[in-house]
C-alpha cells in the first residue's frame, strides 16, 4: 500500500479523481514500490461535493485481477459510500439549521416582548434598532450594524431618535433626513427602495456588487432589509450590516421577518387603542351632554308636580326620572362597549338610548297640556 496520498497510483487518483489501476505495477511509471510481492493495484477516489475525501486503493499479489465488472462493482461501491457521506452531512446540516432557528425563534420572542409592551409608535421605533442589534448579536456573534427607515409617501425618513449613534452621521451624509429613492442624484435607489417596491425583504450576500447599493458604512459586505407591513402598506424598513461576505441565511430572514411582524402588531396595537379613545370621546360627547339637559327637566317636572293633586301626572313624572338614572345605566354599559366596537352602531345610538326617554317627557307635557297645566 502506498503511504504518500501526493505519489503513486492513489496520489493520481486523488489529483485526477478518477479511478486508476495497473494490472501490472511494474510496467506502470506512476507506481511506488513499497511491498516486492505487489503485483497489481486499484484506486478509486471517494468524492462529496466535488472534494476527494479519500482514495480507496486495492492491492493484489496477483497480476491482471481488476477487471472491468470487478472495477464497476468496487466504483458503486465508493459511490454509495460517498451517499452515506452525503446523507450523514445532510442530517448533521439540517439538525444545526433545525437548531439555529429554534435559539432565533426563542430570541425573537424575548426582544420583542419590548416592542410588544411599547406605549407609542416614538417608544416602538426607538426600541426596534436595539432589539434588532440584540437578536443578531446573539445569533451571529459578530459586529452588526442595524438602522430603521420610516415610510411616509414612499420616502425614507432616517429620524436620529431611532438610530444607532455612531453611524447616524454616515446615514445623515450618505442618505440624509428625507430620502426619495426614485430621485436620488447618485441615480441608485438603496436596497430600501427595493424593499418599497416590492414589498419583500432583500438578503444580499455581496452588497458591493449590488446596482443600487449605497455605502452606509465602510468594510460592510452584506445587508438584510425586512418591511414592516401595515394594511400591505411598507411604514418602516428594518436594515442590517455585517462584515462578512454571505453572513444572513433564510434563518436570519425569517427572525427578522418575526421582528418586523411584531413592530406591526405593536403599531396595529397603538393604532387600535387611537381609535378606541376617538370612540369613547365620541360616546362622551354624544350621550353625556344632552342628558345633562334632560336631568334638568325632569327634575324641575318633577318637582313642579309635587304639590298638584293629579296623581297620573306624578306618575308619568316620576317615570320620566326614573327613566333618566336608566339611560345613565345604559350610557355606561355603551361607554364600555363602544370602546371596543364602531361608534355609530344602531343598538348603541344616541336616538335609540334616548328614545324611551324623550317619549316618556313628550307623553307628561301631553298629559299636562290637555289638563291646562303648563310646565317650563
Amino acid at each position: 500500500m502506498e503511504r504518500d496520498s501526493n505519489i503513486g497510483i492513489s496520489g493520481k487518483a486523488a489529483k485526477s479523481g478518477k479511478t486508476i489501476f495497473a494490472n501490472n505495477v511494474y510496467e506502470n511509471s506512476d507506481y511506488h514500490i513499497l511491498r516486492q510481492d505487489i503485483k497489481a493495484q486499484l484506486s478509486i477516489p471517494l468524492i462529496f461535493e466535488n472534494k476527494i475525501l479519500v482514495v480507496l486503493s486495492i492491492e493484489h499479489s496477483n497480476p491482471d485481477v481488476f477487471t472491468k465488472p470487478t472495477i464497476s462493482l468496487l466504483e458503486e461501491l465508493v459511490r454509495n459510500a460517498g451517499r452515506v457521506v452525503e446523507r450523514a452531512d445532510l442530517v448533521d446540516s439540517l439538525s444545526l439549521r433545525e437548531n439555529k432557528r429554534r435559539e432565533a425563534l426563542k430570541l425573537v420572542q424575548e426582544v420583542g416582548q419590548k416592542i410588544l409592551y411599547a406605549t407609542s409608535e416614538t417608544e416602538i421605533f426607538s426600541t426596534v434598532v436595539n432589539a434588532t442589534l440584540e437578536l443578531f448579536n446573539k445569533i451571529s456573534n459578530s459586529h452588526n450594524i442595524a438602522y430603521l427607515g420610516i415610510i411616509k409617501e414612499r420616502n425614507i425618513y432616517i429620524d436620529p431618535r431611532y438610530q444607532m449613534a455612531e453611524i447616524y452621521p454616515a446615514l445623515l451624509k450618505k442618505i440624509g433626513k428625507n430620502f426619495n429613492p426614485n430621485r436620488n442624484p447618485l441615480n441608485k435607489k438603496g436596497i430600501m427602495g427595493r424593499v418599497i417596491d416590492y414589498k419583500k425583504s432583500e438578503r444580499i450576500g455581496n452588497i458591493k456588487d449590488d446596482i443600487d447599493y449605497i455605502e452606509i458604512n465602510t468594510g460592510m459586505n452584506s445587508q438584510l432589509s425586512v418591511p414592516v407591513l401595515l394594511n400591505d402598506v411598507v411604514v418602516a424598513i428594518i436594515s442590517i450590516e455585517q462584515e462578512k461576505y454571505h453572513a444572513f441565511d433564510i434563518i436570519d430572514q425569517e427572525a427578522l421577518e418575526a421582528l418586523a411582524i411584531i413592530v406591526a402588531l405593536a403599531l396595529n396595537n397603538i393604532e387600535h387603542e387611537k381609535e378606541r379613545e376617538i370612540r369613547l370621546l365620541w360616546a362622551a360627547h354624544e350621550m353625556h351632554t344632552p342628558l345633562v339637559g334632560l336631568r334638568s327637566n325632569t327634575e324641575i317636572i318633577r318637582k313642579k308636580v309635587e304639590n298638584l293633586d293629579d296623581e297620573e301626572l306624578k306618575y308619568i313624572a316620576f317615570r320620566t326620572y326614573k327613566l333618566v338614572e336608566k339611560t345613565e345605566m345604559q350610557i355606561a354599559t355603551s361607554m364600555a362597549i363602544l370602546g371596543e366596537s364602531e361608534p355609530k352602531t344602531p343598538e348603541f345610538s344616541r336616538h335609540s338610548i334616548y328614545r324611551p326617554l324623550v317619549e316618556a317627557c313628550e307623553m307628561f307635557e301631553a298629559e299636562a297640556n290637555h289638563k291646562g297645566i303648563e310646565i317650563r
